[in-house]
């Protein structure tokens, strides 16, 4: 009868707080997700944020008969990139010019206030991407007059949102005029002219005037995102799905910006969570990933502490007074018998 007490109570005792242990874990796996949302949806909204920038930006054309450089910056002075549009080097646009008419294009854009433009080009497809307008101007110097369309990874991603009629990003890059920087992204958004069809790709190729754009720094757009998650979590953002330090976009802790080759596991050693998922922005396919760091907040284990260790001193004290009951018993019949 002791050790059935023994085995039943010990087994009800802590199976009762393993079934605790184990809503607790669910619980601190909820919150770690909920922070892993959060943070998610922070990039996200971010994005959004640099898209209705462009938005903003591309409400010119349609509202001017020829947008003219000086508007052009009165609108761009108008925006505060600096705290709305994290990572943002400027805005400009890019005018797409038929190869045929590049001496036409320079004579008007040097009699738009830009009298000593050039032309940065190579290659000889028949259009050119130039960048006409960027704001502002002498942080930007490096791209005015440059044609993205002589680089291909440039030109793809141009094409991609001219077909599409979407805002769209290019590959990783290095910046023109942030080349000491890391990598880059262009974030373009097309222009088309008045009172053009733009209903198929063919539609929208035919009545492209050019792309509104940001020059973006990928460490400065993914920074300070961990601020929602009040530090909890560790997070880092790679290009692709290959998670290796020459795909790194960012890293929150710098704990692995240094390292070659593969990302370890062995880092993550000692987290209590860690996961990884997908995230497709701009028609780019990014990887990110979660841990923990020491800030986490774990829901208290003392109830589940208290079950065990307070169901095992019962089963004791039960088992100790069967125990004794039961010599007891068995002195009394031992005195009766003599008797």
């Amino acid at each position: 009868m002791v050790l059935a007490i023994l085995v039943v109570g010990l087994g009800v005792a802590w199976g009762a707080a393993l079934l605790m242990e184990m809503g607790e874990r669910h619980s601190d796996r909820m919150h770690f997700n909920l922070l892993e949302e959060r943070i998610k949806g922070e990039i996200v909204r971010r994005m959004a944020v640099y898209r209705q920038g462009l938005n903003g930006i591309r409400g010119l054309w349609p509202a001017s008969t020829l947008v003219e450089r000086g508007e052009f910056k009165v609108c761009v002075s108008n925006m505060d990139l600096s705290v709305d549009c994290p990572g943002v080097l400027g805005t400009g646009f890019i005018k797409r010019v038929e190869r045929t008419g590049l001496e036409d294009f320079l004579t008007r854009t040097r009699a738009d206030e830009a009298p000593d433009f050039q032309v940065r080009t190579a290659g000889d497809a028949p259009d050119l991407f130039v960048v006409e307008f960027i704001e502002p101007a002498a942080a930007n110097a490096g791209a005015m007059g440059f044609d993205i369309g002589s680089e291909p990874i440039r030109r793809a991603a141009a094409e991609r949102a001219m077909l599409t009629g979407m805002g769209t990003l290019t590959e990783p890059i290095t910046l023109e005029q942030a080349a000491d920087r890391g990598p880059g992204y262009l974030y373009l958004l097309p222009v088309y002219k008045k009172k053009m069809p733009t209903d198929t790709p063919d539609e929208r190729r035919a009545a492209l005037e050019g792309w509104v754009y940001m020059p973006l720094v990928a460490r400065q757009m993914f920074e300070g995102m961990g601020q929602v998650a009040q530090g909890e979590l560790d997070y880092e953002v790679f290009d692709s799905g290959e998670q290796i330090a020459a795909n790194l976009l960012y890293d929150d802790d710098k704990d692995i910006e240094s390292q070659l080759g593969p990302v370890t596991a062995a880092r993550l050693e000692g987290r209590t969570f860690h996961t990884s998922l997908p995230l497709e922005i701009g028609g780019q396919q990014w990887t990110l990933t979660f841990s923990t760091t020491p800030s986490f907040v774990t829901t208290s284990r003392s109830a589940v502490w208290a079950v065990g260790w307070g169901g095992t001193l019962v089963c004791f004290l039960a088992a100790s007074l069967v125990w004794s009951l039961g010599r007891a018993t068995v002195r009394a019949q031992a005195f009766a018998h003599a008797m």
